[in-house]
């Protein structure tokens, strides 16, 4: 009975594989429309290349292909900060001393100067940051982008709680600092894994 469920569990995990394939290779064809409607059905701000690029790590991870899912995970970092940037120049033009490095220091003040729509967008994309960071530790079992991730999600947390997502990279963390690669000190993977504990 055991190996039957076994041999249901693997057969049903391709399935859902083959099935999320399908819908990248759709993803083409959606781009124009998506990007046209940057709202969730919600009516909160999205950027659906960005949540694109997080499914699609997801499923090369599932899929296991991590190093495919470095690649695209490096990607979409590179890409989240570079709206970021944009974001900054746009609604923040007047505040140089607000950087993409530093962002995550500002985001009280800059809900304040913004407004809710436009802080939304923000704390969207250094969300989407956290995961994609949290993502590419997962498939490289490197322990440095976990700091970025939570770094990222705990500024966000502060103004708009996430609470799973906050508890899933915190929890990340705490194995991560004992069991993951990276050149850390002792004290400083004490000094993650006591943050990530008291954040939980």
């Amino acid at each position: 009975m055991a190996s039957k469920t076994w041999r249901w569990q693997v057969e049903e995990r391709r399935k859902r594989l083959e099935e999320a394939n399908q819908v990248f290779d759709r993803w083409p064809m959606l781009e124009k429309t998506t990007s046209n409607t940057p709202y969730t059905i919600h009516g909160g701000p999205i950027n659906w290349e960005l949540e694109v690029i997080q499914d699609r790590v997801k499923f090369l991870q599932a899929a296991g292909n991590p190093q495919e899912a470095t690649i695209i995970a490096e990607q979409g970092i590179s890409y989240t900060f570079r709206k970021i940037g944009s974001w900054l120049s746009e609604n923040l033009p007047d505040n140089p001393e607000i950087a993409v490095s530093n962002v995550d220091l500002h985001l009280k003040e800059i809900r304040e100067k913004v407004g809710e729509d436009k802080f939304k967008e923000l704390a969207g994309l250094l969300s989407v940051r956290a995961v994609l960071e949290y993502r590419k530790s997962l498939a490289t079992r490197e322990f440095g982008p976990l700091i970025g991730a939570l770094r990222d999600i705990s500024a966000v947390q502060q103004e708009i709680p996430n609470n799973h997502r906050f508890a899933t990279i915190n929890w990340k963390v705490l194995r991560a600092s004992v069991l993951y690669n990276g050149n850390f000190s002792i004290v400083e993977r004490i000094r993650y894994f006591t943050k990530a504990a008291k954040n939980l």
